[in-house]
Formats: structure tokens, C-alpha cells, sequence
């Protein structure tokens, strides 16, 4: 016999919210994926699936739930992460150059010189 599983405790489901999430933010920043430096991923990552099991706490109506709050939580902190990381490689949007970071930054990682692990974090 199967058990049913909660829609928030349902890796399929919060793998499926959490890939629309990214889409959605990288779609936003006016990136792609392979733009980004490992680390930079890897934030967007987390942050991706704390942020769908929040919304999919909220779709089930468990708002107020301690699962919920630490969900929140959570996504709260790898969002200022990852905005933290977005700016300090210049590819915030509302930067008055940001075009020009973006350029800089797909210059840099097609030299080879970004997100190789060396230097200072």
C-alpha cells in the first residue's frame, strides 16, 4: 500500500516548483544558467527549493505551520545570499551599468578567470 505524500513533502513536486522557480529568476536577472559561477548556482539553488516548499506550504493552506516559518526562513536567507552574490558580480539589474558588468562578467568566464575556484572569495 502507498501512502499519499503531502504536496510540500513531495520531492517530485517540489523539484517541479523549484526548476520554474529558477527559470523564473534567472528570466528576470536576464541570464542563463551556464552565465553563472558554481557558487552562484548553487545559491540559486537553494534558495529555488526552500522558495517552492513554502509556496507549495501555502497551497495546502499551512501557513502558520513551524514547517512553514522554517521554510521561510530559509528561502529569506539564500535570497539575501544570492542577491548579495548577483551584485557583487555586477549582474543586478537596477546597477546603472549593469549591461556593462553582464559584459564583463561572460567576458571573464570566456578568459577562463571566473568562478575557477582561485582568488578571493
Amino acid at each position: 500500500m502507498t501512502t499519499t505524500v503531502h504536496g510540500a513533502y513531495s520531492p517530485r513536486r517540489i523539484r517541479a516548483k523549484a526548476r520554474s522557480q529558477r527559470r523564473r529568476f534567472l528570466l528576470r536577472l536576464g541570464v542563463r544558467a551556464a552565465d553563472l559561477d558554481a557558487c552562484t548556482r548553487e545559491r540559486l539553488l537553494a534558495w529555488s527549493i526552500a522558495a517552492a516548499q513554502v509556496d507549495l506550504f501555502v497551497a495546502a493552506g499551512e501557513v502558520g505551520s513551524r514547517n512553514f516559518w522554517t521554510g521561510f526562513n530559509s528561502a529569506h536567507r539564500c535570497l539575501r545570499e544570492l542577491e548579495a552574490r548577483v551584485r557583487e558580480l555586477g549582474l543586478d539589474r537596477t546597477a546603472p551599468s549593469s549591461t556593462a558588468a553582464l559584459e564583463a562578467h561572460l567576458a571573464r568566464r570566456a578568459n577562463g578567470s571566473a568562478g575557477n575556484g582561485q582568488g578571493a572569495a
